[in-house]
């Protein structure tokens, strides 16, 4: 609970700026220094509460929670109340607590009650009430890019990656102000879609019950995120978007699964990758990772004499101790 009440002096700004029963009258001397009293008043009637729960001393904790609700009815402290009750082996206590104060949730959203609020969803093994009252925060407020975030890893974290793909692709509409990173959220979420090959070692060479070994064969709606995202990926690699290492590994990811799900070989599957090390291969911090790629590729494509000039100068200029370069020179 440490680092909930770190946060507690600034996230209390909210519950004054939206409650003050005198905002839109008061002037803005005035209503700053209430504002100032709110603060202090609810830091009062908090710190003790955060205190308590620090130190596992749960039944003054629901003593502080009672006799402040008795006083105000704030959604925070009816929140703390909650993870009161459900250490206290309370959990249907804790749960109704929080179901009342997810139905009365208003705009603007605080992250630091709907982080409490998802600790206990979560504790009491009610997850996907969590996210639903995260959603229900995002769309009373669908212009709060950091909510938007929140739900993001939310879903995340509950492998709802078709969610994850369509509020990223939301975002990017949004929110993308010059920038293409929830492109690449949107594709990484594809990718967790599509089920990759697995390695060598758990596949098997002829064994029982795995198909001697074969991969599985890929559904028409994998296939169909994987076309989807290499063309996204395209259209970003042509407007000047890929700046960074990673956001070449994630295109390379998906030309290489594409690849592999079609069935595409030597010269076909190769030319996607190839083109795009070409072009934007520099990005690769490790130079031997990048002429090794290329090599191997250039090798399945049949330009062996390319391939082999690779592999020599990985050897000569990078890493001359590389034993596959070595084997396959």
């Amino acid at each position: 609970m440490a680092f909930i009440r770190c946060k507690c002096r600034y996230r209390l700004q909210w519950f004054v700026r939206w409650t003050c029963p005198s905002r839109t009258v008061l002037g803005s001397r005035p209503r700053r220094a209430l504002a100032r009293a709110h603060i202090a008043a609810m830091n009062r009637k908090l710190r003790p509460i955060y205190d308590a729960l620090d130190a596992r001393n749960y039944k003054l904790s629901l003593k502080l929670c009672t006799a402040a609700l008795q006083k105000t009815d704030a959604g925070l402290i009816k929140a703390l109340k909650a993870v009161t009750l459900e250490r206290l082996g309370r959990p249907e206590d804790a749960l109704a607590l929080c179901r009342e104060v997810k139905d009365n949730l208003r705009p603007p959203a605080d992250d630091h009650l709907l982080n409490t609020l998802m600790m206990v969803f979560k504790a009491t093994g009610c997850a996907d009430e969590g996210t639903s009252c995260l959603e229900r925060a995002y769309e009373q407020e669908a212009d709060n890019e950091e909510l938007a975030h929140f739900l993001f890893g939310n879903y995340l974290r509950a492998q709802e990656h078709q969610k994850a793909q369509q509020l990223s692709m939301r975002m990017h509409k949004q929110f993308s102000a010059g920038t293409q990173r929830y492109v690449y959220w949107a594709v990484t979420c594809m990718l967790l879609q599509a089920p990759a090959e697995p390695p060598p070692e758990f596949r098997g060479e002829g064994g029982e019950g795995d198909g001697g070994g074969e991969a599985a064969e890929a559904s028409p709606t994998a296939t169909k995120q994987l076309a989807l995202a290499a063309a996204m990926l395209k259209r970003v690699s042509e407007q000047g978007g890929l700046r960074s290492e990673a956001e070449l590994r994630l295109y390379l990811e998906v030309l290489a699964r594409q690849a592999k799900q079609q069935g595409a070989g030597g010269a076909e599957a190769a030319a996607g990758q190839l083109a795009l090390l070409e072009r934007h291969g520099k990005l690769m911090c490790a130079a031997e990772e990048r002429l090794s790629r290329q090599a191997a590729l250039h090798e399945s494509a049949g330009r062996w004499r390319e391939a082999r000039r690779l592999w020599s100068e990985l050897l000569t200029q990078h890493a001359a101790d590389d034993w596959e370069a070595r084997t396959l020179l």
